[in-house]
């Protein structure tokens, strides 16, 4: 019995761990959209801010790396 509910928090928290991935590049692909929208309202040039989006689309690949990372360790979990 106490492998079961150990195994449920474990399951639990794998995808408590999913959602806060899941969130964070939903905040990020935000942020990336209020940036470019903000240099087109402001009729900066395209090159204004390039370094910084650069960056947070780099950023945004980097979390879906870790969110296949924690896919891939859910079914590693699963066959525990």
């Amino acid at each position: 019995m106490n492998n079961l509910k150990v195994g449920v928090r474990v399951a639990r928290q794998v995808r408590n761990a999913e959602h806060a991935v899941d969130q964070a590049m939903i905040e990020v692909c935000r942020l990336v959209q209020t940036a470019l929208e903000g240099r087109v309202e402001a009729q900066l040039a395209a090159e204004v801010g390039q370094s910084a989006l650069a960056n947070m689309v780099r950023g945004l690949s980097q979390l879906a790396e870790v969110r296949g990372a924690v896919i891939a360790s859910h079914g590693e979990l699963a066959q525990v």
